[in-house]
């Protein structure tokens, strides 16, 4: 008996949908957390649409307008403000332009990969963490393109332990990864093109 396989890129546009939605859902609540939550009162609020297409460097932000609250959400979670020059959940933190450079040209290649290999594959789980990965890759590389630095918000903490501030690009990334690895473990070789 024949079995039916599924062409190659057959959820490819679920995989595309999963990386605008990541990138909007980063972008936005990157925006929102920090210009209405998070900035001091005398401050004025910036418009999405201003926030999102300015390009001024990090050190504007740091010099003239680092002006932020900390807000607690839960009693293991606040919303802070920490701008990450290096890679996610703040690792790699000193590398300067040159690491800036370097981190934006890597995620350029990463989510171009992923998405030759989402056309690729037919395999559901696949392409929304592939998407999820590139998703939240290509978010991050905007900040860095715009600001030199990625705007980190989300602090979990417990007993005083804090994880490094991360955003939900960072989250995507990591979500994203898990899904793939267990999925590409779980999946038999035989049936791994089905």
């Amino acid at each position: 008996m024949a079995q039916h396989t599924h062409s190659p890129g057959r959820f490819f546009v679920i995989g595309i949908f999963m990386i605008l939605a990541i990138i909007m859902a980063d972008q936005y609540s990157k925006w929102f957390v920090l210009e209405t939550m998070l900035r001091s009162s005398d401050v004025a609020l910036t418009p999405f649409k201003d926030w999102f297409f300015t390009s001024n460097e990090i050190s504007i932000f740091e010099d003239m307008r680092e002006e932020y609250n900390t807000v607690a959400i839960t009693s293991f979670m606040d919303f802070v403000m920490v701008w990450n020059r290096g890679i996610s959940f703040g690792m790699l933190q000193n590398g300067g332009n040159l690491m800036t450079m370097g981190l934006i040209f890597l995620a350029i290649i990463v989510s171009l990969f992923l998405i030759i290999y989402m056309v690729l594959t037919n395999r559901m789980l696949i392409n929304i963490s592939s998407g999820m990965i590139a998703g939240g890759a290509i978010a991050n590389t905007i900040d860095r393109i715009r600001f030199g630095a990625v705007a980190d918000f989300i602090d979990i903490h417990v007993n005083g332990m804090h994880w490094p501030a991360f955003n939900i690009a960072d989250a995507a990334i990591a979500v994203g990864a898990t899904i793939f690895i267990i999925t590409t473990l779980m999946t038999p070789k035989n049936n791994a093109q089905k």
